[in-house]
């Protein structure tokens, strides 16, 4: 499962992360390790205002953009269905404050 495999090259980076997913669709063998947070639920906007945060993976629902434009916060775009698709390419190709993210999933 590809969600699986990104989580996994998050954890196995060494790189501190925080997974906000409302479902289980994270399964890590191992948990998400010494560097890593995975929790159901988050304040976005206090997260993505912490001088911390370098960049936000983005599934492109449409709260979501709006909050990363406003806080600044470059984007990697990841998205799964209907609109997500139309706002990855305003955020990357009309906008300029992000980057498309390569898969099956992602555009």
């Amino acid at each position: 499962h590809e969600v699986n495999q990104l989580a996994a090259g998050l954890r196995d980076s060494g790189v501190p992360f925080l997974w906000v997913s409302r479902e289980e669709t994270v399964k890590l063998d191992g948990g998400p390790g010494d560097k890593g947070m995975v929790v159901p639920w988050c304040d976005q906007m206090k997260v993505l205002a912490h001088g911390a945060v370098g960049g936000f993976l983005a599934h492109c629902g449409w709260n979501s953009v709006l909050e990363g434009v406003f806080m600044g916060v470059p984007m990697i775009t990841f998205p799964l269905v209907f609109d997500q698709k139309a706002n990855s390419k305003l955020i990357v190709e009309d906008w300029g404050v992000g980057w498309r993210g390569k898969g099956s999933i992602g555009v």
